[in-house]
């Protein structure tokens, strides 16, 4: 019972960790001080300067492709991920609850790392569908009245597009955690620790254009 409590206290360690990060990420996000409000920034100035120029169509199509692609592998490598947890696990978890009728830390980090594969996927999903449906209208000409009756919409459909892909690839990393936590519980925390590091990296701006519009800062590399 003491090593189930421990473990227990290492899973909520480690929840506790990415949380805490995460609120005080959105307080940031709002404030325009991380990569993702920067990238939402680039992604709402793009498509501004996209409806302006004529014949930019197919750039504007292939680049909302590219933005398909890139959510079409993370949803596929989280579903795959998905996928060998359940064969994994589910074995596992069903015979603990036919033994002792509840679930010890490690399968509950088993089910958490389940759901949190599957939000990955999903997300990553949601993502695909909005950049298709922005596809339609990104596609139309400029002039013509279609685009412009659907503008509004377009910005919507971009924003939702880059949250849903920014979040899938972040639920797939917070997998990480959980995994090495149902072999070895005590670990969790460290490896959240670790996650919050790498994720600091990430929503670190690279660099903020000027509003003049100049050049002089490099692009954020952050997904």
């Amino acid at each position: 019972m003491t090593q189930e409590f421990i473990d227990y206290g290492a899973l909520l360690a480690g929840l506790f960790l990415v949380l805490a990060y995460e609120l005080l990420m959105r307080r940031r996000t709002a404030a325009g001080e991380t990569a993702r409000s920067v990238h939402s920034r680039l992604r709402e100035e793009w498509l501004v300067a996209i409806e302006q120029q004529p014949g930019s169509e197919i750039v504007a199509v292939q680049t909302v492709r590219n933005s398909l692609m890139s959510a079409t592998i993370n949803a596929s490598t989280a579903a795959l991920a998905f996928m060998g947890t359940i064969s994994l696990a589910l074995p596992r978890l069903s015979g603990a609850v036919d033994e002792v009728n509840r679930l010890t830390p490690r399968e509950v980090m088993a089910l958490l790392l389940m759901g949190t594969l599957f939000a990955s996927s999903m997300c990553s999903v949601m993502a695909m569908r909005y950049a298709n449906h922005l596809g339609y209208i990104v596609s139309a000409p400029v002039t013509a009245g279609l685009r412009r009756r659907w503008a509004t919409v377009a910005g919507a459909y971009l924003r939702r597009s880059g949250a849903y892909y920014g979040w899938g690839w972040r639920l797939f990393l917070m997998g990480g955690p959980l995994a090495i936590g149902v072999s070895r519980p005590w670990l969790m925390p460290v490896a959240t620790f670790v996650l919050v590091i790498v994720l600091r990296y990430f929503d670190r701006p690279a660099g903020l254009p000027s509003s003049g519009g100049g050049d002089d800062e490099p692009p954020s590399h952050q997904a």
